[in-house]
């Protein structure tokens, strides 16, 4: 290899090692399981960590409301429409600046209201926040 073909050869080597793609924004899901499933109305859950938007999943029939608070957290209302339930699985998807950090985020259920306006127990809802 002569020595100028060599040297663009190493150049190209050190800029493609020197590469950083950078964190990555996008979507997770926030995924809910629940031990009343079929009988919850309405539903308060509390998100830990930078999140700059909340969604509902495509097709679903349930609204939200949101509030982001400075720092780290936000708390969504999920409200099902008269005569439905709120699903089990993908409840709404929270916009980060790294999906790659995806452990780092942790949801929790606060309050849970059923069909029949009565509050259940918190106990047993799982809500995991993971990549799509």
């Amino acid at each position: 290899m002569n020595p100028k073909r060599y040297a663009a050869a190493a150049l190209l080597a050190g800029l493609a090692a020197c590469s950083d793609s950078g964190p990555t924004a996008g979507d997770l899901s926030v995924r809910l399981t629940s031990p009343n499933t079929g009988l919850e109305r309405a539903m308060l859950v509390s998100v830990k960590g930078r999140v700059s938007a909340v969604t509902v999943p495509a097709g679903a029939t349930y609204a939200i409301v949101f509030h982001l608070f400075a720092g780290d957290s936000a708390h969504v209302t999920l409200i099902a429409p008269a005569g439905q339930t709120l699903p089990t699985g993908s409840l709404v998807r929270i916009r980060v600046s790294d999906v790659s950090k995806a452990a780092s985020f942790s949801a929790r259920v606060l309050d849970v209201i059923a069909a029949d306006y009565t509050p259940l127990d918190t106990t047993g809802y799982v809500l995991s926040v993971i990549k799509p």
